[in-house]
């Protein structure tokens, strides 16, 4: 299969800003719910706990919070936090929730910063993306292409976030079968990645095993297998042999091989790939559990480490 585009902003932006306000607030005894109480301990924003979905919120909501106390309503700060509460919302399929949390930071952001600023095209991409897993097509390619108009506007043609925009556009026509619009649009954010970045950036090979999968529905055996090798050789090259991402690209070409009938070289490819993805667990799980000892005062040598049969 192929891989799914990641959208770009679906990464808090403004952590270190918040951090400060948060410590502000935390020293002057104001709790999560914005009122004077117990002081918090601050373990919410440690990245280790940033896996449990229900104590980020509980952080973003306390950014919300925070940003709306030191820097008032309107703010590109309080913007901010209403993204990021929104993306967790998000991510987490509370669509109606995230959608309203998107439309104030769209709100705040045109308010303060104006209708062609790239903070408004974030916010039209977000909300295009909401809008695409909702079903709701027609706004979503709206926004897709005013978020477009914006980046190229600001930053011209050929840059990095029109590329972006274009691979999540591409995928909202993708998800429909509209492969002909799709097309146009991920071979053009791919020429402007490789123009932009090179043609051995790991974004290339994002696109290239993207597109590998998106050949392959359609039956372009020959597109889609020379994609994916060209994607496989990037990953290579820049992280090693034995990289997970390595390990998916090849579980897709196997993928395509099977479809032609190559099933022994699909084999081949589809044993490596599950062995280079069993080798990188086995390596996670050791950084993980010598990381648990380190925190509970363990000498590391005492922690033994897995190894493949």
């Amino acid at each position: 299969m192929s891989t799914t585009v990641k959208h770009p902003n679906f990464v808090p932006n403004c952590r270190k800003n918040h951090e400060l306000r948060l410590s502000i607030l935390l020293n002057n005894g104001i709790n999560s719910k914005g009122y004077a109480g117990n002081k918090l301990d601050g373990q919410a924003l440690n990245p280790k706990h940033q896996d449990n979905s229900a104590s980020a919120l509980e952080v973003a909501e306390l950014e919300l919070v925070i940003a709306e106390k030191t820097s008032g309503s309107y703010h590109p700060y309080v913007a901010d936090s209403y993204d990021n509460l929104a993306i967790l919302y998000h991510q987490n399929g509370g669509y109606a929730k995230a959608e309203q949390l998107y439309k104030q930071s769209l709100k705040i952001r045109e308010k303060v910063l104006g209708l062609d600023h790239p903070q408004v095209a974030i916010s039209f991409d977000n909300l295009a993306v909401l809008y695409h897993h909702k079903g709701k097509y027609v706004e979503a390619e709206a926004l897709f292409k005013r978020s477009i108009k914006i980046w190229e506007k600001v930053f011209g043609p050929e840059h990095q976030n029109v590329a972006t925009s274009l691979d999540n556009f591409a995928a909202l026509y993708h998800s429909q079968n509209n492969y002909a619009e799709a097309e146009i649009l991920y071979m053009r954010s791919l020429k402007i990645k490789e123009n932009a970045l090179g043609g051995d950036h790991p974004d290339v090979a994002v696109s290239l095993n993207n597109l590998a999968g998106f050949f392959r529905e359609q039956g372009k055996y020959a597109e889609a297998e020379k994609a994916c090798k060209r994607s496989i050789e990037i990953w290579e090259n820049v992280f090693g042999p034995d990289h997970p991402n390595v390990a998916s690209s090849l579980g897709n070409l196997a993928i395509i091989f099977r479809a032609q009938g190559k099933y022994e070289e699909a084999e081949r490819l589809s044993r490596r790939s599950q062995t280079i993805m069993k080798n990188a667990y086995e390596e996670a799980k050791y950084r993980h559990d010598w990381n648990v000892e380190q925190d509970n005062n363990v000498s590391p040598d005492n922690v033994k480490r897995g190894s493949m049969q």
